[in-house]
């Protein structure tokens, strides 16, 4: 089993009137490393930004299954 976890947040605060700006993005995978070369794992996407539209926050997430494959090595 293997899983990676990646963040980002950025927060800028504004001049003026104008609003705050906070952007946040977490990306994770987790999954199975088997040993007939096929590696089913689940992606999730999430990001949330604020103050950088006209509406209060846009938050999006997303998600759904993958499957890589690897090739073995070869001697040449």
């Amino acid at each position: 089993m293997f899983w990676v976890i990646e963040g980002t947040y950025d927060y800028k605060r504004s001049k003026g009137d104008d609003p705050n700006t906070s952007f946040v993005v977490l990306r994770e995978e987790i999954g199975f490393q088997t040993v007939y070369r096929w590696v089913p794992f689940v992606r999730l996407n999430y990001e949330n930004y604020s103050g950088t539209s006209e509406s209060d926050s846009a938050d999006q997430l997303s998600w759904g299954p993958h499957f890589a494959t690897f090739l073995p090595r070869h001697r040449i």
